[in-house]
C-alpha cells in the first residue's frame, strides 16, 4: 500500500492546528525545537559511532520540518515512499513540533506553501540552536546537528538564513567561551539551489538522488541513493544504515552512501528501476 496523500493532508491540518494552538497558548520558552535523541535510534547510534571513531565526546540533535510541503524544490518519486510521511511521523504530536519549527521561520499560505523571511528565520534558528547546545553540550567536544530528518531546504531565502544562523551560533559559542565544535549535516534534493552559503558555514551536505534535478548532481561531491530491498550495493557505495556506519558516513563526507528502503508503505517499483544512476556515479567516483 502506497502513501495515502488524502489522509496525509488531514494529518498536516491536524499538525498545523496543534502547532498554532501551542504557539497561542505559549507552551515552552521556545516556539521551535531541536529534537533530542530519546526516540531516534539512528541518531543515538550515529553519536556513539562518531565518538568511538574520533575519540571525542559528542551530543547530537535534529532540526526538522514537515516533509512534502518543504520538499517541493527537488522531491519526486520519494513522495510515494518517504519514511518521514509514514509511521510515527504522522502522530499529531510529532507533526505539531515540525509545524512549530516551520511557523517559527516561515509564513504559510492556505496550501501550506512556506515563504521564508530571512531575518526572522535566522533569528529563530540561532536562538534555538544556541539554546540546544548550551543545554546539552556540557563537556562535549562536538555538537552534531542533523538538519531535516524530515523536510528539506525549501527556498534560497531559507538556505541563506540557515547559513547565517549557523555562523552566528558559532560566534556566540566562541564569545561565551563554550568549547564545542558545531557540526551540522544534511541530505538534500534541493541541490539545484545555491548551497554555497551552507558549505561556507560548515554544513556537511549530501546530495540525495532520485529527485527532479538529478541532471545537476555534482558527481565530485557526496551523493546518497535509496536502494530497493535485496538490491546489492557494490563499491564505492556503502550502506548508510549499516550498524558500523549510520550517519557517520554523511558527517565525515563519504562520497557514495546507500540507504536501503525501510518504510512501512509498499516499496515502489521506481526504486528497482533506478539502475542508470548507480552505474554512472559508480563509474565517475571510482
Amino acid at each position: 500500500m502506497s502513501i495515502d496523500h488524502k489522509k496525509l493532508n488531514a494529518k498536516f491540518e491536524a499538525g498545523r492546528d496543534k502547532a498554532e494552538h501551542d504557539i497561542e497558548a505559549g507552551k515552552g520558552a521556545q516556539v521551535s525545537k531541536v529534537g533530542r535523541t530519546s526516540g531516534n535510534e539512528k541518531l543515538r547510534a550515529t553519536r556513539n559511532l562518531y565518538e568511538k571513531k574520533h575519540n571525542v565526546k559528542a551530543i547530537i540533535g535534529s532540526w526538522n520540518l514537515p516533509a512534502k510541503i518543504t520538499c517541493g524544490i527537488g522531491a519526486k518519486d520519494c513522495l510515494s515512499y518517504c519514511y518521514a510521511l509514514q509511521g510515527r511521523f504522522l502522530f499529531t504530536s510529532v507533526m505539531g513540533v515540525r509545524f512549530r519549527n516551520l511557523l517559527s521561520i516561515a509564513t504559510l499560505d492556505d496550501k501550506h506553501k512556506p515563504t521564508c523571511d530571512k531575518g526572522k528565520a535566522a533569528t529563530a534558528m540561532r536562538r534555538e540552536f544556541l539554546a540546544w547546545v548550551l543545554s546539552e553540550a556540557k563537556g562535549a567536544d562536538v555538537s552534531i546537528l542533523r538538519l531535516h530528518d524530515s523536510g528539506d531546504f525549501f527556498s534560497q531565502d531559507y538556505v541563506d538564513a540557515m547559513a547565517q544562523a549557523i555562523e552566528l551560533v558559532r560566534q556566540d559559542l566562541k564569545n561565551m567561551g563554550v568549547q564545542t565544535s558545531l557540526i551540522p549535516y544534511a541530505y538534500t534534493k534541493a541541490h539545484v539551489l545555491d548551497l554555497a552559503p551552507l558549505k561556507r558555514a560548515g554544513v556537511r551536505i549530501v546530495q540525495s538522488s532520485g529527485g527532479k534535478h538529478d541532471a545537476t548532481l555534482n558527481l565530485g561531491l557526496p551523493i546518497a541513493r535509496v536502494f530497493s530491498k535485496g538490491e546489492e550495493m557494490q563499491a564505492p557505495w556503502i550502506d548508510g544504515q549499516n550498524e558500523a556506519y549510520k550517519d557517520v558516513l554523511a558527517i565525515d563526507g563519504y562520497m557514495r552512501i546507500g540507504l536501503t528502503y525501510h518504510g512501512t508503505s509498499k516499496e515502489p517499483e521506481t526504486l528497482s528501476r533506478r539502475r542508470d544512476l548507480i552505474q554512472i556515479t559508480t563509474r565517475k567516483a571510482g
